[in-house]
């Protein structure tokens, strides 16, 4: 009876260890495996997707790391560099800043201007309306470029009706330039191939490539956007963007190449549509 007994036990003994085994064996042969994927692969499943996770956010950052806004100067802190601004136009970057008073800060390579003025912070007013350019960073926003308005663009933006067009730089003077329009918004569609002059004031923005720039870097020949305020027979720009002859001629490149490929695959359609008819 005994005998029969430790038998069955011994039984059991060697089922407990035989699963124990597997178990280990099992156990074992993930991280084995784990251990081969990432030898062939550099990384696991796991590190590759956090890596793609990281590189999503970092490629969200770059894609907002510019930003503009209209706003007006609440406090000014010369010993810390800051401006406060309560933001009144803000960028899609910085679009839930609408109507807060945020602080700016300004380092050596902030350009401030008042007019032809060029200003230090201590001599940006109070309650000044203000156009400010720059980056966004874990610290907060930095300005690159900050215009003070003056009164006569404010009684402008007030009392002007908006304007855009399209066209080519024909000549340039101090404080403002002629351009051949090629394209009109609806209002000025009658512009459309004559040559009109554009001030550029205080409210001023320039940008190639979305980087400021100053309307000295403009040349005859440039391809330019324009959006501003139109008043008596009076135009005055508020943003001026500079096309880069290599991104319109990779543009127009990219496009030839759609039109082509569609006009390949129409044809193609139509010789096969003729097979099914013959047939």
């Amino acid at each position: 009876m005994k005998s029969k007994r430790a038998k069955g036990l011994g039984g059991l003994a060697v089922i407990i260890i035989i699963a124990i085994g597997l178990l280990g064996g099992t156990a074992a042969g993930y991280t084995f495996r784990k251990d081969i994927q990432k030898a062939i692969k550099g990384k696991t499943e796991l590190e590759q997707q956090e890596e793609e996770h990281q590189q999503e956010i970092e490629s969200v950052k770059l894609g907002h790391t510019k930003f503009e806004l209209q706003g007006t100067t609440t406090a000014v802190d010369t010993s810390g560099s800051k401006i406060n601004v309560k933001v009144k136009v803000p960028s899609d970057a910085i679009k839930e800043l609408k109507e807060l008073e945020v602080p700016i800060t300004i380092d050596v390579n902030t350009s401030i201007k008042f007019g032809s003025e060029t200003l230090e912070i201590a001599g940006i007013p109070i309650n000044s309306k203000i156009h400010i350019s720059g980056t966004i960073s874990d610290d907060g926003l930095l300005a690159e470029k900050i215009v003070v308005q003056k009164e006569e663009d404010d009684d402008l933006v007030k009392n002007g009706n908006e304007f855009g067009v399209n066209g080519i730089v024909v000549s340039l003077a101090s404080g403002s330039l002629e351009v051949e329009v090629t394209a009109a918004d609806k209002g000025q569609k009658k512009n459309i191939g004559k040559t009109i002059t554009i001030s550029v004031s205080t409210l001023t923005n320039i940008e190639k490539d979305e980087q400021p720039i100053v309307l000295a870097d403009i040349v005859v020949g440039d391809k330019i956007e324009i959006s501003g305020i139109f008043k008596a027979n009076s135009y005055t720009a508020v943003k001026i963007e500079v096309e880069d002859p290599e991104v319109e001629e990779a543009e127009d490149e990219a496009e030839t190449t759609t039109k082509s490929n569609g006009a390949s695959n129409a044809k193609n359609k139509d010789s096969d549509e003729e097979e099914v008819e013959d047939e």
